[in-house]
């Protein structure tokens, strides 16, 4: 009696561990799967940090290229008002030796 008895609680903890381990593998699977995709998603968003810090750049050198345009912007037109003016003088004096 006690041999049945022992066996059936044997078969009865066997279920119960087989339940568990199965149990145990489906967790597994979902946290195998959302550690993929975390993985996935922190090199998608490394990758957008990346391109973030490139843009970031590109935007610092076209600020730079940017400032030194208007730096030979403000050059040019000060000769050009230079030039402005020597032209003004030369139309004059040109207007009077025709006029003399």
């Amino acid at each position: 009696m006690d041999f049945v008895y022992d066996m059936r609680k044997c078969k009865k903890e066997l279920e119960d561990t087989r339940g568990e381990v199965l149990k145990l593998r489906e967790e597994n699977m979902v946290l195998r799967r959302r550690g993929k995709s975390a993985e996935e998603r922190c090199n998608r968003l490394s990758e957008e940090v990346n391109s973030m810090h490139e843009k970031e750049h590109e935007i610092i050198d076209l600020r730079s290229k940017n400032c030194e345009l208007e730096n030979e912007k403000v050059k040019v037109e000060s000769k050009l008002e230079i030039l402005r003016k020597r032209f003004e003088k030369l139309d004059k004096r040109v207007s009077c030796l025709e006029i003399g």
